[in-house]
């Protein structure tokens, strides 16, 4: 009994340093009233213990309908609080939602796992289930998904590749945006409208999410760029671009506004400011050979060929030699098959007397049979040897035989006969 006390006071003892490490899961969302469809929230998950983590927590993946998620980063804001007279250590992670429909949502209790100090292995807490509800902006239809965010900048830059424009010059436009309490993949394109003289090229946007330096993200920003090319003098106007956008914080509907853009170009293309053979000539190069343009292209155009040709006569000497060693093996394929064995059958049929050489023979190598019994029907025998022959509806009988969905067709992989055939097959003379 002494040594049992014992034993139970020893574990007690040697439990009591891990009885108090602990894990705590909270939840909250931010904002959580007067939610819009294609509103950012930041579900916030507090992770915290008594302790510290000896590894990071176990976040699952988190789906809710008519809501785009993004999981959080592998960054962490770092917690110190103290509840009822504990200090408690944590780290806080941060979902992203954005609802894409009106309506009652729910978040279901999340399972997170993670491993506290002097604990002797995982332990798992649940979060309690969130629920929050989501409206449709006033005055914007159902179904239609707006920019929401806590504000939004708009700006524009105007790069011309020449002071005085003319044909064949360009200009570039290009629009930022950059939304506070929005996700970057929700930022709409503004549109760039086609200008009549001008050539569009539209640019790859650019997106980037942003963040607090500490790992949380407060928004995204978007960069579209369009370049037009000068295709005629005259003078231009880009449209001044106007975006519509929910402002989450005053909880009504706003519009970002960029100014159009008007510039001339000349209708003469360019031409440099010194004639280039007048300051030859006066250099004394009056032998200069000039070559046409037509000519030296077409020169050129025969070179290529010419060595081209040379180049690949090898490899297509090869591609011809294995092209007819190809086509060789595939006609003795199917001179081996049933089809070639089949439309030999009416040119037999029709001699005097009729022949049943290429019927054997078909099938042979459609069923690996050497008698007709039970794979050609004795209708088509009894048309061809009755007391009224009637040779076209016996070949339409056979043709029946041979597209019937019962009949499977044994095709060797290689394209090879058999080894060792039990029978010899006869082949129907040409």
């Amino acid at each position: 009994m002494k040594r049992l006390l014992a034993l139970v006071l020893l574990t007690l003892l040697l439990a009591a340093p891990c009885m108090g490490a602990q894990l705590w899961v909270e939840v909250r969302l931010e904002p959580s009233e007067h939610l819009v469809t294609g509103q950012t929230l930041q579900l916030q998950v507090d992770v915290l213990t008594d302790t510290w983590f000896t590894s990071a927590p176990q976040l699952p993946v988190l789906e809710i309908d008519n809501a785009i998620i993004s999981a959080p980063s592998g960054e962490a804001r770092h917690l110190n609080l103290t509840r009822d007279g504990t200090a408690l250590f944590g780290l806080q992670y941060s979902y992203q939602i954005t609802p894409t429909a009106a309506g009652d949502f729910l978040v279901a209790p999340l399972t997170i796992s993670a491993t506290p100090g002097q604990a002797p292995g995982p332990v798992t807490q649940h979060s309690v289930p969130v629920h929050f509800r989501v409206e449709q902006p006033a005055g914007i239809a159902p179904g239609r998904l707006l920019l929401v965010a806590r504000d939004l900048k708009l700006s524009q830059q105007i790069v011309q590749s020449s002071d005085n424009l003319a044909i064949g010059d360009s200009v570039r436009r290009q629009i930022d945006q950059i939304a506070d309490g929005a996700q970057m993949m929700l930022i709409p394109s503004p549109g760039f409208a086609e200008v009549q003289g001008l050539g569009q090229y539209a640019g790859t946007p650019i997106l980037k999410t942003l963040d607090d330096g500490r790992g949380n993200v407060t928004g995204g920003s978007r960069s579209d760029s369009v370049t037009y090319s000068v295709q005629r003098g005259g003078e231009f106007q880009l449209p001044p671009v106007t975006l519509p956008w929910w402002d989450s914080d005053a909880h009504q509907l706003r519009t970002a506004e960029l100014p159009g853009v008007t510039f001339k170009a000349a209708a003469t293309a360019f031409k440099a400011p010194f004639s280039i053979s007048e300051d030859l000539q006066r250099l004394g190069q009056h032998g200069r050979i000039s070559l046409s343009r037509h000519w030296l292209g077409v020169g050129l155009t025969a070179l290529v060929l010419a060595l081209m040709l040379y180049l690949g006569w090898p490899w297509a000497r090869h591609a011809g030699q294995w092209l007819r060693q190809r086509r060789a093996i595939r006609r003795q394929q199917w001179l081996a098959s049933p089809g070639y064995a089949f439309r030999q059958i009416p040119r037999q049929l029709r001699a005097q007397p009729p022949q049943l050489d290429a019927l054997y023979l078909w099938v042979r190598r459609q069923f690996g049979s050497t008698g007709l019994q039970g794979h050609v029907p004795a209708e088509p025998i009894r048309l061809i040897y009755g007391p009224e022959r009637q040779l076209d509806a016996a070949l339409k009988a056979l043709s029946q035989s041979e597209r019937s969905p019962r009949i499977k067709v044994r095709r060797p992989g290689n394209g090879l006969r058999a080894l060792n055939p039990r029978l010899p097959e006869t082949e129907p003379r040409p």
